[in-house]
Parts: structure tokens; C-alpha cells; sequence
């Protein structure tokens, strides 16, 4: 499948090029992230000091140097400005009621209200990495995003009616999967099962994670309202734009051993390493 560019509508890495820069960026969103909060009157507790994430490897993000970083897949979905994952690898954003999940949600409160809208208590990252991809000089697992979420779905339902309500343009278009008139790369990179509506089912022919489709995620099963990736055990996480970094070149590269999923748990960034020019 045809990739398109990480940068596509975006870039903002300018001025990130080193770990202590990466967590410089950080604080300066945790002050937005308040002010942020402030606005829309979230009667929400969060504390800048913590941090805490995940790191996500995808072999569908590749780097070639003349080409920059692409995204053939559908998580993470770059479209429009906005960071989104809400498909692939549901076990490390799954919940404390998920078997095997990462209990990513201990890092959430939920707004309640009767909205499905959970909030970071501090600083929660998902820095995404390619598969072992050579960058001219080297292999490894070249990172072409850092997102700071800023918002956190349990269901489908939920992140697709904050796209519809929020957001317009392409940055819904290529997300809803089953729109009537959805567009090919919606189908292709979607991330949100749902039509114009709100109204979520399985992913529709042509996408990835249809059913009879061999995935590579191995969740390319199901055609129903309940396909794993609308399930409730894992989140969907969002990053809103001026929140989430991405890169045209390898700044930064995933270090963690085996498939190279890991969590982060402190400032100093264990199993991240700049990468030497």
C-alpha cells in the first residue's frame, strides 16, 4: 500500500534536536495544557512534574532519505494537523480490564458528564518509531513522532463524535472510514470506523483491517460494530495540533530491546538516544 508523508499538512520539529530540548518542548506544552484546560473549564487535576507513555513501534512507518518518514497504515493517522491512534496494538493502550494490556488508562481521568472524553493527569507521551529501517548510515528504529495526548476515548463512539464536533476538512475526511463518500485515503490510513453520522461498524472494504484481509497488526478480522479496534478496553488517544512533533529526518531513535514496545517512566528517557550526525 502507497504511504504518504509523516509531515503531510505539519511539521514542527524545528527547534527539538536534542533530549533536553524534547523535554524543554514538554513543559511548554504542559503550560498550554493548562491554559488549554482553563478554557474549556475542566474541572481537571494535572500535574506538569510526572510524565509517563508509551513507545510503539509500527513496521507500517518507514524512513528513506530521500523520501523522508511515511505512513502506509493507519496508526498513527497524521492527517489534517491532528495526531490520532486509535487502531493497531491495542494492548499497550489497553486498560486495566484488558488481559494483557499496559493499564494505560491509570494515566487518565475521565470527565464523566455523560461524555466517553478521559484527560492526561500529566504528561503522557507516545513516541512512535519505524520498524529496523536503514537511515544511509545505519539501522534502527528511527522515531518520525512525539505526541503529547491531550485527549482519551474508550469507544469509537466517543473519538468520533469529538472529530465531527471539533474538527472539519481533512482532517475528518481521512479519518471516518465509513463515510458515504469517504475518501480513498480515509479508506487506505483511516483510524475512525464511522460514517457522518457517528454510527461506527467494522472497517469497510479496502481498509487494512477488513475482514479477509491479512493485517499487519494481526487484527484484520471482523466485520462487525465489535471488530477489535472499536472494543472499549484500549484508547484511542488524540493529540491536538501544536501538541505532537514530527520530524523529517531520524533526530531520535527507539532503543528498546525485542519488538521494541516499552513504556516510558521518567525525564530521563531510557530507551530513547539522539542520534548522531
Amino acid at each position: 500500500m502507497q504511504g504518504y508523508r509523516v509531515t503531510v499538512g505539519k511539521s514542527s520539529s524545528e527547534g527539538v534536536q536534542s533530549l533536553s530540548q524534547l523535554r524543554e518542548w514538554i513543559n511548554n506544552r504542559s503550560e498550554a495544557y493548562q491554559t488549554y484546560l482553563g478554557e474549556i473549564s475542566a474541572d481537571h487535576t494535572f500535574d506538569p512534574s510526572k510524565i509517563a507513555g508509551i513507545q510503539y513501534v509500527s513496521g507500517t512507518l518507514s524512513y528513506d532519505p530521500s523520501e523522508g518518514f511515511s505512513q502506509r497504515g493507519n496508526g498513527p493517522n497524521y492527517f489534517g494537523g491532528l495526531y490520532t491512534l486509535a487502531t493497531c496494538r491495542h494492548d499497550i493502550r489497553g486498560t486495566a480490564e484488558r488481559a494483557g494490556g499496559w493499564d494505560f488508562d491509570e494515566h487518565f481521568s475521565p470527565v464523566g458528564g455523560g461524555t466517553d472524553l478521559w484527560l492526561p493527569k500529566y504528561p503522557v507521551l507516545v513516541v512512535n518509531s519505524t520498524g529496523t529501517t536503514d537511515n544511509g548510515h545505519r539501522k534502527g528504529r528511527w522515531v518520525p513522532s512525539v505526541a503529547f495526548v491531550t485527549h482519551a476515548f474508550r469507544t469509537m463512539e466517543g473519538y468520533a463524535d469529538h472529530l465531527r464536533s471539533e474538527y472539519s476538512g481533512q482532517t475528518v475526511t481521512h479519518r471516518l472510514t465509513r463515510a458515504e463518500k469517504a475518501t480513498d485515503e480515509a479508506i487506505k490510513h483511516g483510524d475512525c470506523h464511522a460514517n457522518n453520522q457517528g454510527e461506527t461498524g467494522g472497517p469497510p472494504k479496502g481498509h487494512p483491517h477488513h475482514e479477509g484481509i491479512e493485517s499487519t497488526c494481526g487484527c484484520g478480522s471482523g466485520d462487525a460494530k465489535l471488530h477489535p479496534d472499536n472494543e472499549k478496553d484500549h484508547l484511542k488517544v488524540l493529540s491536538m495540533e501544536d501538541f505532537w512533533l514530527s520530524f523529517d529526518e531520524p533526530v531520535f531513535e527507539n532503543t528498546v530491546g525485542g519488538r521494541g514496545h516499552g513504556k516510558i517512566e521518567s525525564w530521563e528517557f531510557e530507551n530513547i538516544t539522539e542520534v548522531q550526525k
